[in-house]
């Protein structure tokens, strides 16, 4: 198991001996005057997976937006619907008035 340190701010690669860590060692990072150690490989599957997190949160912000655009478009149409409706009832309840009016006199 590898030991995470940071050394100076660079990533340092060391393999430890596996029969001497400990339990807790592999809990959590180990420090030693500010150094961090990790298995090369292992530092470039973890920078392989964030890479491909961060693209998938990138697609995922593409998505979304794509969504909001096209809720946007739908709410214009459904206020234009909404807007020919009412005038539709508008002019029935006009046409409704004038009949009852001149049925009256």
């Amino acid at each position: 198991m590898p030991r995470l340190e940071n050394f100076a701010g660079k990533l340092i690669a060391e393999q430890l001996p596996q029969n001497s860590i400990k339990k807790s060692d592999t809990m959590q990072p180990q420090t030693n005057d500010n150094a961090m150690f990790i298995r090369l490989e292992e530092y470039k599957e973890v920078l392989t997976i964030l890479t491909k997190m961060k693209n998938k949160v990138d697609d995922a912000k593409d998505l979304l937006n794509k969504l909001n655009d096209m809720k946007a478009e739908e709410d214009a149409e459904l206020d234009i619907w909404d807007k020919t409706l009412k005038d539709i009832e508008s002019k029935i309840s006009d046409i409704n008035k004038t009949l009852f009016e001149s049925g009256r006199g």
